[in-house]
């Protein structure tokens, strides 16, 4: 069974286990693999809840922006628990995405509104917002995203570090408009593969790009790039730059350490370094 991620109520074991208990049915048996990012979605409140008086959470797709959330492992009962509270299929449906964890791709099953159901921004009390930061705070999730949330302000990740054939001068660089500034990152590793390059996250190593800003219609540039990046085996994922989030497009690539440059192409000194973090803390 592929792990389950979790992002609202859920997080907060000790509403899970009441209602477990309010219904009869075993505690919840949860095992936390970590934290991780939900790409291409968007949390919302667009889903009214008569059990919690106001809005409940739920995560719509939207190209290029994210959800912080965290995964687990579950025993069947839970995973039934789970489709019980939710109201599955009748109210929240289960269903598989895919989430994102130190560059690397994992399938897990998730639930979101069904469609029919939601509706415009719905205020949430002041209880379930308080019982979401609890859990949030607990798990280390970055709250100025559950708030944003509240607000109905969710802005998206217009950023992107970007190398190779990506960069300035370069095949690929019109394909992604915005204001560039020189930037390296370390905590990756870049791999010279003849035509392309390839970033490979993981402790040590050092990658020279550009951080491109402002990126315009996400909606149309992010699909098309990764249709680019997927020819050379290169997948979009979001990394930390110590100040900023951004996307990149990384990958695992089958070469030897005589591979591994500091950039490619050839650029001029970076103005800023950041250091990706790893373990997914953020």
């Amino acid at each position: 069974m592929p792990p389950i991620l979790s992002y609202g109520s859920n997080l907060n074991r000790l509403d899970l286990r009441g209602f477990a208990e309010r219904n009869g049915l075993p505690a919840p048996r949860l095992h936390a693999l970590g934290r991780v990012w939900l790409t291409d979605h968007r949390l919302s409140f667009g889903y009214h809840s008569r059990s919690r008086g106001g809005g409940a959470l739920d995560v719509v797709p939207a190209t290029g922006f994210v959800v912080p959330g965290v995964l687990f492992d579950v025993d069947a009962p839970t995973l039934a628990l789970l489709d019980r509270k939710e109201g599955h299929p009748t109210y929240y449906q289960r269903h598989e995405v895919l989430v994102h964890r130190d560059g690397h791709v994992i399938p897990a099953l998730t639930w979101t509104v069904v469609p029919e159901r939601r509706v415009a921004h719905v205020e949430p009390t002041i209880r379930y917002v308080e019982l979401v930061e609890e859990a949030w705070t607990h798990w280390g999730l970055p709250l100025h995203a559950l708030q944003q949330a509240v607000a109905d302000d969710v802005p998206p990740v217009d950023k992107a570090f970007v190398y190779g054939t990506l960069c300035s001068g370069h095949e690929h660089a019109a394909c992604l408009p915005g204001h560039r500034e020189r930037w390296a990152v370390d905590g990756a590793t870049c791999f010279d593969m003849g035509r392309h390059a390839a970033m490979r996250l993981g402790p040590g190593g050092h990658v020279s790009g550009e951080l491109v800003h402002d990126i315009p219609e996400l909606d149309e540039v992010l699909p098309d790039l990764d249709a680019r990046m997927a020819e050379f085996g290169l997948h979009r994922t979001l990394v930390d730059l110590g100040v900023t989030w951004a996307w990149s497009w990384v990958g695992d690539p089958w070469a030897s350490d005589d591979r591994v440059v500091d950039c490619w192409p050839s650029l001029r000194p970076p103005s800023r370094v950041a250091h990706f973090h790893w373990r997914s803390e953020w």
